[in-house]
């Protein structure tokens, strides 16, 4: 599937592929590439798409009550229906903008947003596409989805809550609800769900749980505001940070909770990795939801801890308790206060986050990262030699770490007239990725500092 934005802020264009295990974007600073990324992770919101309900899907779904269990061939559901389900999608993506950025509605006028498939590449997407998913409505019913990898069906499973009292059950609404759950599943080309490491998840590990109390200073001004003067408040204080801040604020509200639910990450020893390797350390968290720093001699709360402690714990936190195959990833500037050597290990990290089975979007200045995702690259293109055998084994690479190049997608961001930017897909070359702005950047340095050196050092001597 692919993602096409018009006029998106200061991007004037972009088509980006989201069948790629690895989305990396490139570019100068200020060029959209962030604003992008949250219009891309707002794909797992679990929004109805607000398109028509298909006759056929409705008549299924109104056998659940009775029969408990029904399974719905997505291949014919897509294929006989392909129009109404994909028409209003540009409409309901415009509409979340607001709220996935944090910026005031009228800005986005003139954008265009759009969701569309490659026939070619659509049953092998929807095939290998892993969904599980249970809500309940209003105690009154409970609804299971499921559809793994390699399959062509999602099965439904309905349960019908204990009765109550005065108990006003709308089964025609509840089935109104799954349906447009279905069709939203059919529209999430990026995993689900979704966890996005914004650039400011240092702030947001030591400042979360104040965030989140201000939740309740709103409920309270708002009960003493005139009714007239609420919206405007409230549209203000929920315009301040984007849907990715705000899901990561509420992400710490829910710390707590990680001891008691079942571990269903079968990625956590790559937490293990980044504690021993870069934190030298753990972390962990207490029954309130505070996260502490501990090593052999000492344990601080995380607000007293070094940033680069800071700015890993919420991938250590991902990694252990809510990886799994098929969600998605973003991590925005990965890099983030990590030394070069650091930040070539967290660039196999990647690797093997994207190997597990999760999606990954990343946005990076690093050149580090960069050059290490092309040795996993070029590694991978030539597996079969003898000679890349012995590459790694001399630089102890391993195979899980191996990215396959027909997986990874580059995009570089660049200034145009007017201040616009356009988006462009990079080829992977036989050196694998190259990006203008990086290299063009290290090269005037290496003129430069040669020029001063031979100017002044050599000369004087």
């Amino acid at each position: 599937m692919y993602y096409k934005v018009e006029n998106l802020g200061k991007i004037k264009s972009a088509t980006i592929d989201l069948s790629k295990d690895l989305t990396i974007f490139c570019g100068p600073n200020n060029t959209g590439k962030t604003f992008l990324s949250y219009a891309i992770y707002g794909l797992s919101d679990p929004i109805s798409w607000g398109v028509e309900i298909i006759p056929s899907l409705h008549s299924q779904l109104m056998e659940l009550e009775s029969k408990g269990v029904v399974e719905v061939n997505l291949f014919d559901l897509i294929f006989e229906n392909k129009e109404i389900i994909y028409k209003n999608n540009s409409k309901s993506l415009k509409s979340k903008l607001p709220i996935l950025l944090g910026v005031e509605s009228n800005q986005f006028e003139n954008s265009s947003l759009k969701l569309f498939w490659d026939d070619s590449t659509l049953f092998d997407e929807i095939k290998k596409a892993d969904f599980q998913l249970n809500f309940s409505s209003m105690g009154q019913f409970s609804v299971d989805f499921g559809k793994g990898n390699n399959s062509e069906f999602l099965k439904i499973s309905f349960q019908r809550l204990a009765f109550k009292e005065n108990d006003n059950f709308n089964y025609e609404y509840s089935v109104g609800l799954i349906h447009n759950t279905i069709l939203q599943f059919l529209a999430l080309p990026i995993g689900f769900p979704s966890f996005f490491l914004t650039a400011e998840r240092s702030g947001v590990t030591v400042f979360g749980k104040e965030l989140l109390s201000n939740r309740f200073d709103v409920t309270s001004k708002l009960q003493t505001l005139e009714e007239s003067k609420r919206s405007d408040y409230l549209k203000k204080k929920t315009n301040l940070y984007s849907k990715a801040i705000q899901d990561a604020i509420q992400f710490q509200n829910i710390i707590p909770n990680f001891k008691s639910e079942a571990k269903i990450s079968q990625i956590d020893f790559l937490a293990d990795q980044i504690e021993e390797e870069i934190l030298r350390g753990k972390i962990s968290t207490d029954d309130s939801g505070d996260v502490y720093y501990s090593t052999n001699e000492i344990r601080v709360s995380i607000q007293q801890a070094a940033s680069t402690i800071k700015s890993m714990t919420s991938l250590i936190l991902f990694l252990r308790y809510r990886a799994r195959s098929g969600s998605s990833l973003f991590i925005d500037e990965p890099e983030l206060n990590l030394h070069p050597d650091n930040q070539r290990l967290i660039a196999r990290i990647i690797a093997q986050i994207v190997n597990a089975g999760i999606k990954v979007f990343i946005s990076t200045h690093s050149d580090y990262i960069i050059r290490e995702l092309n040795n996993l690259i070029l590694l991978k293109k030539f597996s079969d030699t003898d000679k890349t055998k012995e590459l790694m084994d001399r630089y102890s690479y391993e195979e899980k770490e191996l990215l396959n190049p027909d997986k990874v997608g580059v995009y570089s961001f660049e200034h145009i007239e007017d201040g616009k930017v356009v988006v462009e897909s990079l080829p992977l070359t036989d050196s694998g990725i190259n990006i203008n702005s990086i290299n063009k950047a290290i090269n005037n340095q290496n003129v430069i500092a040669q020029d001063i050196y031979y100017s002044l050092v050599e000369n004087e001597g």
